[in-house]
């Protein structure tokens, strides 16, 4: 039988066969490339078990059921019982926007998840743009951080989080050590009264930022070219000067920790 693809990266422990390890491999290949992952093109109430409820399209029919289907009343009747008086305002730059990636964040560390409640609502916010961070997440994937800049705009998702899921959201961000949650302004012009005049904060990369942003995310007037992730990897690859696939570089930097910190460390300064 031919060698396996990339059948030389470190298996995993409880992989019983080379087939499966590589099974494995090619899952969180695929998982990196995704981000930031597919997300409603609409505002939405994740809902924990149940998943992504959407809203209306329109922001004055958030509070009323009248007419709908069953599952976007699944999401007003959410909302109107959602306590935004305590909550907290996060910009969503790239992957919190996703339902995938807040199952990844939330269900699997809460025991109750059908208690989970966060409207991930879409507004339109000025000066600000998401932006490639100058560091690697453990499974691959070119982050995102939120980059103040005058003249433009981003429409972003905001994802309105009580005490507990933003608790949980700085842990999984790596709060002080690789982001800083920063007050970023105020949320105008929603269309949605129980937001409206909200200070919205945002995760900023300490190690800073690269000149590119996030395709996925709209941005108006801005002059940071959007490239995806396969893109934003490629370019670092060539910046680094190495001889190496998208496949290969990330899946060295998933499957061994140390090669990521050292490449981690040439992001801070990288020329791209």
């Amino acid at each position: 039988m031919a060698p396996l693809p990339f059948a030389d990266i470190a298996v995993d422990a409880d992989a019983a066969a080379q087939e499966e390890a590589h099974e494995i491999r090619m899952r969180r290949l695929a998982f990196a490339l995704a981000y930031p992952f597919a997300h409603p093109y609409r505002s939405y109430v994740y809902l924990g078990d149940f998943g992504a409820a959407p809203l209306p399209e329109d922001p004055a029919d958030w509070s009323s059921p009248e007419g709908a289907p069953d599952h976007v009343k699944r999401g007003i009747d959410a909302l109107a019982r959602f306590d935004f008086s305590s909550a907290t305002a996060v910009l969503a730059a790239g992957s919190n926007a996703a339902p995938l990636q807040l199952t990844r964040k939330y269900t699997i560390h809460e025991d109750h998840v059908g208690s989970i409640v966060i409207p991930c609502l879409c507004v339109r916010v000025p000066n600000h743009v998401a932006c490639y961070g100058r560091q690697m997440a453990p499974y691959g994937s070119i982050p995102t951080m939120i980059v103040r800049q005058e003249s433009a705009s981003s429409l972003f998702y905001v994802n309105i989080l009580d005490p507990h899921m933003l608790e949980r959201l700085n842990h999984t961000e790596g709060l002080g050590t690789h982001y800083g949650l920063t007050e970023l302004g105020h949320i105008e012009g929603s269309g949605f009264s129980p937001i409206e005049g909200m200070p919205v904060h945002g995760y900023q990369g300490l190690a800073g930022h690269f000149p590119y942003r996030l395709s996925s995310t709209p941005a108006f007037d801005s002059p940071f070219p959007a490239l995806d992730q396969r893109q934003i990897q490629d370019r670092i690859i060539t910046a680094l000067g190495l001889d190496i696939s998208v496949e290969r570089f990330i899946l060295q930097n998933i499957y061994e920790p140390e090669h990521r910190a050292q490449i981690i460390e040439k992001l801070r300064d990288l020329k791209i």
